[in-house]
C-alpha cells in the first residue's frame, strides 16, 4: 500500500498508522503540499491512498479525474426509516432556530442548530441544507463497515453515562437495506429513548479514525484503502479488478 500525505498537522494519528504499515516509508509515502496538487504535470499512481483534509482528498479526486465521487452519503433513501426523526432537504431559511442543519457539501460547516450556525456563517435564502428536527440522543457510535460486515466501532459522544451498546440487529438491518453502499463506509448511530437510530452515514474516504472502541488502526487502513481503490476503479466490492 502507498500513501499520499497532506503536509502539516492533519490526521497525525492516521499518518502514524500508515507509516508503521509500509515496507519502505521513503518510497511508499509521498508528502505533498495541498496547493501543489493543482500542478497538472504531477503524475500520481492510482494506488496512492491520500490521507489529509476533506478538501485535500477532494482535490486529489479532481486531479485524478474522479471528482464526481465526492457526493456525500448523509441520509440514504433506503435508510430513512431508521432516522427516528424528521429530516428533509430544504432551504436553510425554512428551518426553525432550534432545528439542526447539515451542509450538502462535505465538511462545509459542522452540523448544529441553525441559531449556532448563523453565528459563524451567513445562510443565504438560496442555501439548501439538510434540516433535522431536534431530538435527545445519548450515546453515539461510529460503526465501520467493510464489504457489508462490521469490522469495528467506537463511541464518540462526550457524555459521562456508561455504554449502552447499539442494537446490533438494527445495525445489521441497516447494512442489509443499504443495497447500493460503497465497499466501505461508516454508520453513525445513537441511542434515543433506548432505541438505536441512524445519525448519519459517512463515506470512508472522508472519515477519520476514532480510537475509543474496538476499531484498530490496521483495519482502518484496510477500510480506507478499499474505498479509495473502489473510487479509482481498481477494486469492486470484495475483489480487485485485474
Amino acid at each position: 500500500m502507498k500513501f499520499l500525505f497532506e503536509t502539516g498537522d492533519v490526521l497525525t494519528q492516521e499518518k502514524w498508522f500508515a507509516e508503521q504499515s509500509v515496507e519502505n516509508p521513503r518510497t511508499d509515502i509521498l508528502r505533498i503540499h495541498p496547493e501543489f496538487m493543482q500542478n497538472n504535470r504531477l503524475v500520481l499512481d492510482k494506488k496512492f491512498v491520500p490521507l489529509g483534509t476533506v478538501q485535500f482528498c477532494a482535490n486529489y479526486m479532481n486531479h485524478m479525474n474522479v471528482g464526481t465521487n465526492t457526493t456525500p452519503l448523509d441520509y440514504p433513501y433506503a435508510l430513512r426509516k431508521y432516522l427516528g426523526r424528521e429530516v428533509r432537504f430544504d432551504y436553510a431559511n425554512t428551518a426553525r432556530l432550534t432545528d439542526y442543519i447539515k451542509p450538502r457539501v462535505t465538511k462545509e460547516f459542522t452540523c448544529a442548530p441553525r441559531v449556532e450556525v448563523e453565528k459563524i456563517i451567513t445562510l443565504t435564502s438560496e442555501k439548501m441544507v439538510w434540516i433535522s428536527e431536534p431530538i435527545s440522543i445519548g450515546q453515539e457510535y461510529r460503526i465501520y463497515i467493510l464489504n457489508g460486515e462490521v469490522v469495528g466501532y467506537s463511541r464518540y459522544d462526550d457524555l459521562e453515562e456508561k455504554d449502552i451498546l447499539p442494537d446490533w440487529n438494527v445495525v445489521d438491518n441497516m447494512i442489509k437495506d443499504f443495497n447500493d453502499a460503497p465497499v466501505s463506509y461508516t454508520l453513525d448511530v445513537g441511542i434515543s429513548d433506548r432505541k438505536t437510530i441512524l445519525v448519519e452515514v459517512n463515506d470512508m474516504w472522508a472519515t477519520g479514525f476514532y480510537p475509543w472502541g474496538t476499531m484498530t488502526g490496521k483495519m482502518y487502513l484496510e477500510c480506507i484503502k478499499s474505498r479509495w481503490f473502489e473510487i479509482m476503479g481498481i477494486r469492486k466490492r470484495g475483489y480487485l479488478i485485474k
